[in-house]
């Protein structure tokens, strides 16, 4: 397997097809939302909703009831589960939600993709018709998400390079550079 994680406004579509494709290999983002949910789609509209993002929200909205908690760790056994089962059956590629943590370390390949703030605002914008002042902020609190979530769930930090076999900075590097840097290793 190879585990893709980028940075909050970096797409990095490019790159993953590409590998796709090299490889022949699929790749698991969203869907793996809707197989945690299998054939209950009330359970797979919630989590297409939760994803890591609103899990904090929905844990302190919840917890004088207790269910946040159960909401939360339900989300992240399913996750668990799914993720080790898709890597189980054949090799993949796998986009962000931690799953590099979730997934045996002696194996398979970690990979970010790194952008500058500048290069991921001027996406941001492009992509959602915003002002650079909203994409910004919109980035901030996706980070600021995103590394709570890893913090909560595994204990270590986000954006730890450490976490990573390969760090590729996309404002140095092409798309074709990027996944031959990522075939290579």
């Amino acid at each position: 397997f190879i585990c893709v994680s980028r940075l909050v406004g970096l797409e990095g579509h490019a790159v993953v097809s590409g590998l796709s494709t090299r490889l022949g290999w699929p790749t698991f983002d969203r869907e793996i939302l809707g197989l945690m949910a299998g054939d209950d789609e009330m359970t797979r509209r919630l989590y297409e909703t939760l994803d890591h993002r609103d899990l904090k929200w929905w844990e302190s909205a919840l917890s004088p009831f207790v269910m946040g908690r159960l909401v939360v760790n339900d989300y992240f056994r399913r996750l668990c589960e799914t993720v080790l089962a898709l890597a189980r059956q054949s090799p993949g590629i796998f986009i962000d939600r931690g799953i590099d943590l979730i997934l045996p370390r002696d194996q398979g390949l970690r990979v970010c993709l790194f952008a500058s703030l500048p290069t991921r605002i001027r996406a941001v914008t492009a992509r959602h018709a915003v002002t650079e002042a909203e994409a910004r902020h919109m980035i901030e609190q996706g980070e600021a998400e995103r590394r709570e979530f890893i913090q909560r769930m595994f204990h270590v930090e986000a954006y730890d390079p450490g976490r990573f076999d390969l760090v590729l900075n996309l404002d140095r590097l092409t798309d074709a550079e990027a996944i031959d840097l990522i075939v290579a290793a």
